[in-house]
């Protein structure tokens, strides 16, 4: 397993052959990229984790073994799981605050300078000047700690350490890649799904593209299409439960119109017994009334009429004060009738009609083709459009008859037409043109036969 490094380019280790040729040819100098395992007999377990122990992580507990994941339980079952003395608690307990206590002795140590007076330390100074013969070259020299202003700032940059580089990942083996085979990559040919259904966009899609999506291929006769029996079911079910449905719609919508129909009915009776009601008491009222007064005089029969009179006119001034502004205005008017608007407005009944036509000009609006046509056009519309065009232009009825190309009968039809006898019978205007006679007197009197059809026929005829 180990001598693999010529087949996977992936692992730089080399193989055993190799090795053992470098170790030959080098002699003492030997370079191991990989450790290898021990395999001291076949039965015996290898251990894999040496290849990992390297560097950094020779400490470190790895597990490599199907029993490192088995629960500790499991693996030892004789393990003592008794709970310990307070005597064996209370010296762990001791043991651990010593040691952290030690620890953090060692931290403070450092950082904190303790001010006890320690015996000054003397030395003897002898010089090292060879002809110096003078007694006082040897002296002793006293050793005292100079005097440091507490308050004084550190004189020394503290350096943060830079933390290693962390140890390498351990190598993953992977095989080479190699390029798929046709065969395997019609084989991960995955047709584009295409709905039966939806087709937003309009676009025709072949046969053989929508059977594809089922896996049906229409080139070939052994894939067939085969409809599932259970399409026939639900087809079935959906029909029936339709049918259904429709039945109890039906039967729903008879039952409420036939309820409607019996309140109707209810109502009607009840209307019509109360109006019954109503003219049986307004019979017996007016018999009790006539019986009353059938055999008294004239005077108190119409003294009785004045005071029904004016019982009901109080009955009326009662509704007319209890009926609204509005209801009120509009009896007022049913009562006044047709009078005029002089009346109305001083009576305060007269409303104007505020109508949005009636306050603006729309011929000050500017118009679409206005717009259209060009700015610097100041009408919108020609003067005089179809105003009465047909009434100038109309052909007469005479000329429309069989006769139309007989010349004599045309001069007879024209001579005969009456057309300017409505002129003075009408009171408006009907057409763009009005003529009047000149009752001016002039020297020389024109001849009005002179410019007749009929002279000009005859001159034209000599």
């Amino acid at each position: 397993m180990f001598s693999i490094g010529s087949i996977l380019p992936q692992v730089k280790a080399k193989s055993q052959q190799s090795q053992q040729q470098q170790n030959t040819q080098s002699g003492n100098q030997q370079v191991v990229l990989a450790p290898q395992p021990e395999r001291p007999n076949q039965n015996t377990n290898i251990d894999y984790s040496l290849i990992l122990r390297n560097d950094s992580n020779k400490e470190r507990a790895i597990q490599s073994t199907l029993e490192d994941v088995i629960p500790l339980k499991q693996r030892q079952k004789n393990i003592s799981l008794a709970k310990p003395s307070q005597l064996e608690i209370d010296e762990t307990t001791e043991r651990t605050r010593k040691a952290l206590d030690e620890i953090l002795q060692k931290k403070l140590g450092k950082s904190i300078k303790t001010n006890s007076h320690k015996n000054p330390e003397y030395i003897r100074y002898t010089s090292s000047n060879i002809l110096d013969n003078n007694p006082t070259s040897s002296r002793i020299i006293k050793i005292v700690d100079a005097q440091e202003d507490p308050m004084a700032p550190i004189k020394f940059k503290q350096k943060k350490n830079i933390a290693r580089p962390s140890s390498p990942p351990a190598p993953v083996l992977h095989a080479p890649t190699r390029k798929a085979t046709a065969e395997e990559q019609k084989q991960w040919y995955i047709p584009p799904a295409i709905s039966n259904w939806k087709n937003p966009n309009g676009f025709t899609i072949a046969l053989d593209k929508r059977l594809a999506v089922d896996g049906r291929d229409p080139n070939r006769d052994d894939t067939q299409g085969e409809i599932n029996s259970n399409f026939l079911n639900l087809a079935n079910a959906l029909d029936d439960a339709d049918k259904k449905a429709r039945e109890d719609i039906k039967l729903r919508n008879a039952m409420k119109k036939k309820i409607a129909e019996k309140e109707t009915r209810e109502k009607e009776e009840r209307l019509r017994i109360l109006a019954q009601k109503a003219r049986e008491e307004k019979g017996i009222t007016s018999g009790n009334f006539n019986s009353r007064y059938e055999n008294e005089n004239d005077e108190v029969k119409k003294r009785a009429m004045i005071r029904e009179e004016r019982r009901k006119q109080a009955e009326k001034e009662l509704r007319m004060s209890r009926m609204g502004k509005e209801q009120k205005t509009q009896n007022l008017i049913k009562s006044l009738g047709n009078r005029e608007v002089s009346e109305r407005t001083k009576l305060g009944l007269a409303k104007p009609t505020n109508s949005i036509e009636n306050q603006f000009d729309s011929r000050l609006f500017t118009n679409s083709t206005q717009v259209t046509n060009s700015e610097d056009q100041v009408y919108d519309n020609p003067l005089f459009v179809q105003q009465d065009v047909n009434n100038i232009y109309k052909v007469s009825d005479s000329m429309k008859g069989s006769n139309q190309n007989d010349p004599d009968s045309q001069l007879e039809s024209l001579q005969n037409e009456k057309r300017f006898d409505s002129i003075g019978n009408s009171s408006s205007n009907q057409g763009p043109i009005e003529f009047q006679k000149d009752e001016t007197t002039h020297e020389s009197k024109i001849d009005e036969s002179e410019y007749g059809l009929r002279i000009k026929r005859q001159k034209n005829n000599e």
